[in-house]
């Protein structure tokens, strides 16, 4: 849920940028943005290895400048899990918030000028009221996948600490197998998914119409 919040709020910034200002490189930066949605999870997950695992480049520079290993082993503790999930679910987010922008009537946006409003006061007052659906949506849809993603989890946090995608897979490769409790697992699961879709999508609903 928190790479779900996290992810949702984050990806506001770019989405904006993508929206309302015309900048030099967008389809690059687009590119280089959405890249991740082509990675497996596995994949990301020994990218966060090379980038903060004990021998990452992040802390072979950090003791070059500072004398310490800074940052060394992060990527396999809970902050380097976070910013895998946050790597892989941000292009997801980012593309969902940047169609719903494009859809807000900029005459709100300049009939709230108009009236003396400031450019947060715009966009706190008409802007995220203008895409609460899609907002909730965002988070629906990056919950969704955080959820019952494990390829990150196999390569981060294997022996370390688990999460149920992860508890469901062993339960049914490793020796002891046991199917029966994989599958109640996945039942329980597949119940937690569904009801937070369906709760999310009756939540924006309510909000509008939702993208």
């Amino acid at each position: 849920m928190a790479v779900a919040v996290a992810s949702t709020l984050i990806c506001l910034a770019p989405a904006w940028l993508f929206t309302r200002h015309q900048l030099r490189g967008k389809r690059l930066m687009r590119g280089i943005l959405t890249l991740p949605m082509t990675f497996a999870g596995m994949i990301v997950g020994f990218l966060m290895v090379i980038i903060l695992g004990r021998a990452g480049f992040m802390p072979q520079i950090l003791e070059r400048l500072t004398g310490e290993p800074l940052l060394s082993g992060t990527g396999y503790r809970f902050p380097g899990l976070i910013l895998a999930y946050l790597y892989f679910e941000i292009p997801r987010a980012t593309l969902t918030l940047e169609s719903a922008l494009r859809k807000v009537d900029s005459r709100l946006e300049n009939a709230a000028r108009s009236l003396g409003a400031n450019r947060w006061q715009t966009f706190r007052l008409v802007i995220l009221p203008g895409i609460r659906p899609a907002l909730i949506s965002t988070f629906a849809l990056t919950f969704s996948v955080s959820l019952g993603s494990f390829g990150v989890l196999l390569v981060l946090a294997i022996r370390r600490f688990t999460l149920l995608p992860l508890e469901i897979f062993t339960q049914y490769i490793a020796p002891p197998t046991d199917v029966g409790v994989a599958a109640a697992m996945s039942l329980t699961l597949l119940t937690t998914a569904f009801g937070a879709g369906v709760g999310l999508r009756r939540l924006a609903r309510q909000g509008g119409t939702g993208v």
